[in-house]
């Protein structure tokens, strides 16, 4: 079962909350990283302008997959995020966007969403990487 954990878009000093600031808080890892929806604004990745990775995202079944060093890199190559669906899974498992639509798919590891600039949502099977986001939060 997953545990969800929810966040401000913006630090109490009034500053962003990024994507990069929120994967500091996963461990390194292998899994399989899906970026199934994305509104952002920012440097695309390599072979892509911002316009057409978003189409990939929307025109796939398992959205754009990206390593766990593709998916930093990503992140900080962003200036805003609007809105946002990521998910890790187990290397390679994910079979289509609708795995994580009830978010109890086995798969399924980290779901990371982003809601209208304003606030993260957090997804997470594991209780120790749960409960260290939740202390680090606090």
């Amino acid at each position: 079962m997953m545990q969800m954990l929810s966040l401000s878009a913006h630090n109490k000093n009034g500053s962003k909350l990024s994507l990069g600031d929120v994967l500091e808080f996963m461990p390194d890892n292998s899994w399989s990283w899906y970026i199934l929806d994305f509104y952002g604004m920012g440097c695309p990745p390599p072979g892509y302008t911002m316009e057409s990775f978003e189409e990939s995202i929307r025109s796939s079944d398992i959205g754009i997959a990206m390593t766990w060093s593709e998916l930093v890199f990503f992140a900080h190559s962003l200036d805003q995020i609007i809105d946002l669906q990521i998910i890790a899974a187990k290397a390679e498992t994910l079979t289509c966007r609708k795995e994580v639509e009830d978010k109890s798919s086995c798969n399924v590891e980290i779901v990371i969403e982003a809601f209208d600039s304003t606030e993260w949502s957090i997804w997470i099977r594991d209780t120790t990487i749960y409960d260290r986001i939740r202390s680090a939060i606090q």
